[in-house]
């Protein structure tokens, strides 16, 4: 072979070879993209089974099934009210009931939105469609007035006043904290009347209510100024579509929110708020001399409705039932805060249920024998109390706390035979279908069972009973009243720092003597004292159902140093806290022949399947003898009829009671607040048979000194209730 020839064939064989080379490399190449691509596909596919299997699982069985909570009735809570036909039937203080939530959505109510759909329905106007056939197409300015109008205006208004009350309140008690420490009670009494007629002037001077009416209208102007702003900002939040203005609102209130828009757009004069109606969620017109309603909508506004618990006496009792708090727009069983709906929360809330089943291609539900499991209703109680006794004796605690311009007080009345709650009531109180808007949480507790006080005199009746009951004092026991005792280096006066001579133990309570209490816890000694008013329960729970209950405290009778100045005080009710419902339940041993009961506010259970759960009475103790307490009974009727408790009296009974005013110690248990006391009236009637027993309690009255001023009366208006409500009979002639 030539050369030439060789050189071709050597060309040919290296062609050859780089086009073999260049084919592996391309089927490396392609293996490489396959091998990448299948790792790629096994990646995916290990993603989406093994790492995201969750995940898509859920939304696959999104697709293809339907599950859902069911929520269960909460149990509702009953209390007795008297027909007028004699008999009894129950009422509801807490309930279930569909209220509504309204939202806004604010991409409708954005300007060229709103002129786009006015400018559809100016031609539909054209075409011959009415008005109410229409949205109605409102501005967020006109509607953001609107809102406040429906909702807040009233509120606000109240608030402000309640400021200027509040205000007069603070400056009244600046003065009266800067009267001499060491002023007597007569001084503090003489200085008040001063204080409070220059006060009388103050508001009747027509400069002092020109400045007051520019205060409110400012103030006013500001207010409504700034919540109207509050509405616009959620009105004009762009492309938001969805945000909630109101919750839990009655149907009332939408109706009511819809006239206020209708008459504000149509501007017509024939139109009435009965025009309206609330069916189905959606809000109903019914057009005068016709018998066809329309639906009304309102451009990017609207409304849903859950069921929410709800409380048709609203403030009253309050504090007994406290208020159930949802976590979220899903919680569908909430939690009970305060008063029994916390105490009885787990029997109450019964348990949620569920339910599962497929779905069809078009999403209908198949449930097809799937899981289900139902819900649990929550049991009903069954309460103690008497709705009119309630009804009754908390509006006049509220306006008694008014008049005399108090910081609070409660009400407690009592069966003495059995411990059944027949009243309770605090003030302040609250709505607890609104108690999101309360500020200070001590609103929420129950005053009668959470907030111990020193009761002051009334707690002289439990000294004396222990006196006799013991055999160290009868009611014709006598000792020298010099108006005055001294205990060690510490002197204690009578109230009226006066003194009488020789008194019996009659004109000892009568007259509210601290200087017999002190004689009478003398004669008893410090041990069987302080076992003494251990029987009447003092600083111990009483066990109501309730929660965080106060034990009050007579631990200061049990200290080594000051032992005797603290009996002295203790005697008289100073040193000591006990709560209202300790008091009463004291008082109803006293009634009761002796016996302690204990209280107690649910009278039943009922629970779903119709079982009932009854409590029966319970006797705790014996704190004194029959004899000893029918004894101290008489002479409590002696402090009505001519003593210090007057005031507290019914025409035509025989009540037995006591007053008390109590000082309030410092914060720095350095000596009491000058011109600062607690009015309290314990007592009950019949005294031969009492029907009740009722403690009164006014906390930090101003104008008045004395409880027979401020307890007393209101414990006779509502004694006098009660003994005509319950119709017992007039044990001696009424005066005409």
């Amino acid at each position: 072979m030539s050369r030439p020839d060789r050189l071709v064939a050597q060309n040919s064989r290296f062609k050859v070879n780089s086009q073999e080379k260049k084919f592996n490399t391309n089927l490396k190449l392609v293996l490489v993209f396959f091998i990448i691509a299948g790792l790629a596909v096994i990646a995916r596919l290990f993603w989406l089974q093994i790492i995201r299997h969750d995940y898509y699982l859920a939304k696959a069985r999104d697709q293809q099934e339907f599950q859902a909570d069911l929520a269960p009735t909460r149990g509702q809570i009953f209390v007795y009210d008297h027909t007028a036909a004699g008999g009894q039937e129950l009422y509801p203080l807490a309930t279930n009931r569909r209220l509504f939530t309204l939202y806004a959505v604010p991409r409708d109510l954005e300007v060229d939105k709103i002129n786009q759909k006015r400018e559809k329905q100016a031609r539909a106007r054209e075409g011959g469609t009415a008005d109410y056939l229409l949205p109605i197409i409102i501005d967020p300015t006109d509607l953001a007035e609107i809102l406040f109008e429906t909702f807040d205006q009233p509120a606000i208004i109240a608030e402000i006043k309640q400021a200027e009350q509040n205000n007069l309140n603070q400056q009244l008690d600046k003065e009266i904290s800067a009267l001499p420490a060491a002023s007597s009670s007569e001084e503090i009494a003489v200085a008040k009347e001063a204080i409070l007629k220059k006060r009388q002037d103050l508001l009747a001077d027509p400069f002092y209510q020109e400045m007051a009416k520019a205060r409110y209208e400012a103030a006013l102007k500001e207010k409504s100024g700034a919540k109207i702003a509050d509405y616009l900002q959620i009105l004009n939040k762009g492309d938001d579509p969805y945000e909630v203005i109101n919750k839990k609102l009655e149907a009332e209130q939408i109706v009511k929110l819809y006239f206020k828009i209708l008459s504000r757009v149509w501007g017509d004069a024939t139109l009435s708020p009965t025009d309206l109606s609330l069916e189905g969620g959606t809000v109903m017109w019914q057009p005068k001399n016709k018998g066809e309603k329309y639906p009304i909508t309102i451009n990017g506004l609207g409304q849903t409705s859950r069921e929410y618990r709800y409380y048709p006496e609203k403030n009253i009792g309050a504090n007994i039932l406290g208020f159930v708090s949802l976590a979220n727009d899903d919680d569908l069983i909430g939690q009970g805060k305060y008063g029994l709906e916390e105490a009885f929360d787990d029997i109450l809330a019964g348990r949620a249920g569920s339910v599962k089943g497929d779905l069809s291609a078009n999403r209908a539900v198949i449930l097809g024998g799937r899981d289900y499991q139902a819900q649990t209703n929550g049991s009903d109680l069954i309460l103690t109390i008497d709705r009119s006794i309630q009804t009754f004796a908390c509006t006049k605690l509220l306006e008694t706390v008014a008049k005399h311009q108090a910081d609070g007080g409660s009400v407690v009345v009592i069966d003495p035979k059995t411990g059944a709650v027949l009243a309770m009531c605090s003030a302040p109180d609250f709505d607890p279908n609104n108690y999101q808007a309360v500020k200070d949480l001590r609103q929420f507790n129950n005053q009668s069972t959470f907030e111990a006080y020193e009761p002051g005199s009334i707690f002289k009746a439990v000294t004396m009973a222990i006196g006799i009951d013991q055999g160290k004092v009868t009611p014709q026991t006598t000792y020298n009243d010099t108006g005055s005792v001294m205990i060690g280096r510490n002197k204690i006066n009578n109230s009226d720092f006066k003194g009488r001579g020789v008194v019996n133990m009659i004109r000892v309570l009568q007259d509210s003597l601290n200087t017999g209490a002190v004689f009478v816890m003398r004669q008893i000694g410090l041990e069987n004292f302080r076992a003494g008013i251990k029987k009447f329960g003092f600083g111990e729970k009483t066990g109501i159902e309730l929660p965080a209950e106060s034990a009050g405290s007579i631990s200061n009778l049990y200290q080594k140093f000051g032992q005797d100045i603290n009996a002295a005080t203790a005697s008289f009710g100073q040193g000591i806290n006990v709560t209202t419902l300790q008091m009463a339940m004291a008082f109803g041993a006293l009634a009761n022949d002796g016996k302690l009961m204990r209280p107690y506010l649910v009278q039943e259970i009922v629970n779903p399947d119709g079982t009932r759960i009854t409590t029966e009475p319970q006797q705790v103790g014996q704190a004194i003898s029959p004899e000893a307490a029918r004894t101290v009974g008489g002479m409590l009727v002696n402090v009505v009829e001519g003593g210090h408790g007057k005031k507290a009296g019914v025409e035509g009974y025989y009540v037995a009671g006591k007053t008390g005013t109590a000082q309030v110690p410092r914060k720095d248990g350095r000596g009491y607040i000058a011109g600062v006391n607690i009015g309290s009236f314990a007592g009950y009637a019949p005294v031969d048979d009492p029907a009740f027993v009722m403690v009164v309690r006014i906390d930090y009255p101003r104008g008045v000194v004395w409880a027979e001023s401020s307890a007393a009366p209101l414990f006779g208006e509502i004694a006098n209730f009660i003994l005509k409500y319950k119709q017992i009979p007039a044990e001696r002639p009424v005066k005409n």
